[in-house]
């Protein structure tokens, strides 16, 4: 039905705004994560923007998606501007 094939295109829009916003987290720590990679060590700040999205995530991925389109989204961290 027309209900169904809707229900179903907010789902999959949730997912999708989902999925950006986790690819766009992980790319804001991929410095920190190079720097990880190859031995050295963090600076407090960038271990707290490290801990910031990670937790930002954490609660992107535990989101329940099937209240699409009235969908809560947990607030990027300021760290993930800069």
């Amino acid at each position: 039905t027309d209900t169904e094939r809707q229900r179903a295109a907010e789902l999959e829009v949730a997912r999708q705004q989902r999925q950006q916003r986790v690819k766009q987290a992980m790319a804001s720590v991929d410095l920190i994560n190079l720097k990880l990679r190859a031995g050295r060590s963090l600076k407090p700040e960038e271990t707290a923007k490290l801990n910031a999205v990670l937790d930002y995530i954490d609660e992107l991925n535990a989101l329940d998606i099937s209240k699409a389109p009235e969908i809560s989204w947990p607030e990027a961290p300021l760290a993930l501007a800069g």
